[in-house]
Parts: structure tokens; sequence; C-alpha cells
């Protein structure tokens, strides 16, 4: 039977849990059980559910208390409050924080599912209404999935658009890091002036120092003449420097002094010039971490770090896999004048046990291969190649010794370098990825 919804049943009473887990799970829900409400909220933070049937009275926090937190985690979660002691004053306090309903004990088992299946729907209307009104303000392809943990995300994102506040975006290779800064910055009052783009990846420290604040004539070997920086060119406009994981602590130390002090001087120059910018940053590196190898500044992490925003990876929103996949498909069926075609049960099996290293990138490029292939007949598992030989290689791994994602990824990044003469430029091709986390991969390694 197919899973209609992710539930979280948060009760003390075992009788109970157990009794709600039964008929919901006899109706296609799929179920988890909290006693405690901080046990519930760890399950909220871990997987976040659809609805959650929660109880007033729990041994170790007020049940308003527990939905105030469950509200400011995500506000996009249903929740349905009950009680055996219910009062007018304990509702209205209930709805105001955002409860669905409010429900007395004993309660009946198909009332309850006619309520559930009532507010799912209701939820999900509001929730294609936020992405649609969402959406008009950027490019479509930004605003695929919309699970609670991506609707929380867009939120946040509205939310920071809207000051000029310094911003950290995080997630893996493919999530689509750049394309939100920039819409980032198309949303805020900056937009009328100039998004510059810089990729620390690659670049020399030397390099990078010199493009972002720029020289005079004579500063270095080279320097015919004087140079304007990056810095200078994003004044009053928003400045995203791409993989700052990799920038040399030289350079921090000197972004540091913009972020605190809005100056900064030209290489070979005494002159201070003035920095209006707004900074946002983008890694798919655990900044932290490399803070405590002293790999960087510990006082510009923090400096970045106000307003942090996740982008979760593809193989943690496996339920979107496959929306997803259509999403890209319709897309490229309507620049073609073509109807999308249909994936079959098999290829959606495939597409959904595949990791996806490259995310959102790499299945676009997947599936734009298996589109030209499919010639508008239905696309099966024999047109995903790529992700074919990775499940299979995947399975190797599991039906032995257990290892680490990252060592799967950089074996099957191996392979096929190795089936394309290590040219790295058709490896990132067929990976979905750039040269710069190639090397990135394996130099981790």
């Amino acid at each position: 039977m197919k899973q209609k919804a992710k539930i979280l049943i948060i009760d003390d009473e075992e009788s109970i849990r157990l009794g709600f887990s039964s008929i919901l799970q006899s109706k296609g829900y799929y179920c988890a059980e909290a006693e405690t409400g901080a046990q519930g909220l760890s399950i909220i933070r871990s997987d976040v559910p659809d609805l959650i049937l929660l109880d007033m009275n729990l041994p170790d926090m007020d049940g308003v208390d527990v939905l105030r937190e469950i509200k400011r985690e995500n506000e996009f979660v249903v929740v349905i409050m009950a009680t055996a002691f219910g009062t007018i004053e304990k509702a209205v306090q209930a709805l105001k924080l955002g409860a669905e309903n409010f429900l007395t004990k004993p309660i009946d088992s198909q009332a309850l599912l006619i309520l559930i299946e009532h507010c799912l729907k209701i939820h999900s209307l509001r929730r294609e209404d936020f992405l649609k009104e969402f959406s008009k303000k950027g490019e479509d392809d930004h605003f695929v999935g919309s699970s609670s943990r991506m609707l929380k995300f867009y939120e946040l994102v509205r939310l920071v658009s809207k000051d000029s506040i310094t911003v950290l975006i995080t997630g893996e290779t493919g999530t689509g890091k750049g394309k939100w800064a920039q819409w980032i910055h198309k949303q805020s009052d900056r937009s009328g002036n100039a998004f510059v783009e810089v990729n620390c990846a690659g670049l020399s420290k030397e390099l990078l120092e010199s493009e972002l604040f720029g020289y005079e004539q004579g500063a270095f070997t080279g320097a015919a003449k004087s140079k304007a920086g990056l810095i200078e060119i994003a004044s009053g406009g928003t400045l995203f420097l791409d993989e700052i994981s990799e920038m040399e602590l030289s350079v921090q130390a000197k972004v540091l002094k913009v972020l605190e002090e809005k100056k900064f001087r030209r290489l070979g120059s005494v002159q201070e010039r003035h920095a209006d910018i707004r900074l946002v940053t983008a890694t798919n590196r655990d900044l932290q971490e490399m803070v405590k190898e002293a790999k960087f500044r510990e006082d510009l992490f923090y400096r970045l770090n106000i307003m942090p925003l996740e982008l979760p990876p593809l193989r943690e929103r496996k339920e979107e896999i496959v929306p997803v996949a259509e999403f890209f498909l319709a897309q490229m069926s309507q620049q073609k004048g073509q109807r999308p075609p249909v994936l079959t049960e098999e290829a959606k099996t495939a597409l959904k046990s595949y990791s996806w290293p490259g995310n959102l990138r790499e299945m676009r490029n997947v599936l734009e291969r298996a589109f030209l292939l499919a010639q508008n007949k239905p696309i099966t598992s024999e047109f995903l190649p790529t992700q074919k030989r990775l499940v299979a290689s995947s399975s190797d791994e599991i039906s032995g010794t257990m290892v680490p994602l990252r060592d799967i990824e950089i074996r099957y990044i191996k392979q096929v370098l190795a089936r394309v003469n290590n040219n790295y430029r058709k490896a990132a091709e067929i990976l979905g990825v750039n040269r710069n986390t190639i090397y990135n991969r394996l130099r981790e390694k």
C-alpha cells in the first residue's frame, strides 16, 4: 500500500500510541511514535513528519511548549492537539500558536481519519500556493521540492533576502547554492546594482587577492596599469564568494577586515577605499570542522555564519526524487514542444536507489541524456546508465564491508576517470559537477 504521509504520534500512553498507529498504518500512513516532548522534538529535527498528533499533557513538557518549539523548527508541519482534560483557554492558546485543531479524548477513530485527511489536503493547497507565489520571483528550476525541509529553506531565503545580513549557504555540490545566492540578490534592495561572483577554488592566493582587491600600476610584475578589484565593482551590490573554504588564510584575514571595517586597499596602494557590499558565501565543506583543524579562521567563520542556510542533498529527500525528475522532464518537454515522457516504475526505483552525489545538477544531466535517447518513448532504466552502474557498485559495497559514502563517491570518480582516460573535463560532464569538485574530492582522500 502506498504511504500517504508521515505522521508522528507524541503521547505518553503506550496504548493510545499503538492504537492510533495501527489505525493509521492500515490506511497507508507511515507512523513514528514518541512518549515525551523531548523525544518528539528529536524525531522532528532528524526527519520532519507531515502531521503530528500531540498530547497536551506530557511527562516532561507542556504540550503548548512542544507546539511552540515545533512551529519554531518548521511552521509548515500540521499539528493536531489532543487532551483528556480540555479547556477553552488551552485550545485557544494552541490554535493561536498554529495548531490545526484541538481534540478531546477519547477520540473517535473515524472522525480522526477524516480530520487528518482534511488537514493534509488543506495543508497541501497552502503549500502549493506558497510555492507558486514564491517561484514567481525567481527561476522555476530553483523551486523543485516541496518537502517540509525545503519549504523551511524557502521561508528562510525569503526572510534574509529582505535584509543586507551576511549569508552562508551550505550544501553539497549541485544543490544550487550559486542560483540561490543570485535569487537573494535579486530580491534585495541591492538588486539594481552588481552581483559579482568569485569561485575561490582553483585560484592561487596571489590571483584571488588581486581579483578581489584590485591593484595599482606597478604593484607586481605584469601590473602594467591599475585595476579595480571585484569588491570595488560589487560596491552597492552583492559579492558572492563560492567555495570559500578554499580561500587561503592570509586572504581570509583581509576579507574579515572588509566585513568589520567596510574598508580595503588595492594591492600596492596606501589609500583606503570604502566597501559597501552585501556578502553571500557558499561551501560544500564543514567550516566548523575546518576551524578545529586550523584550516579556516574562527573569527571569519563567526562573521559568515550569522545566517546559515543549509540545502539538503537529494539522498536525504528520497520522497522528492521522482517528483523532481518529472519536473525536469516536463521542463525539457516544454522547451522542445513535446509531451513529457513517462518514467517507468523500474526507472523510478533506479532513480530512488541512487545516492546522487552531484544532486540536482547531476540529475538534470542524466535526464537530459535519457530524454534524448528515449525519443518520446517511456524512460526505462536502460536510459539511465550512470546511476545504474553506481547502484550496482554501491550494492557490492553494502553486501560486504560497510564504508563511508564519501569513499564510495571517490571510488566512483576514479572509475569514471579511468573510463575517459583521466580527462577531467569529460569526467566532470558525466558526473554533473565541475572539475574543481573532482580535484577537491580526490585531494580530501
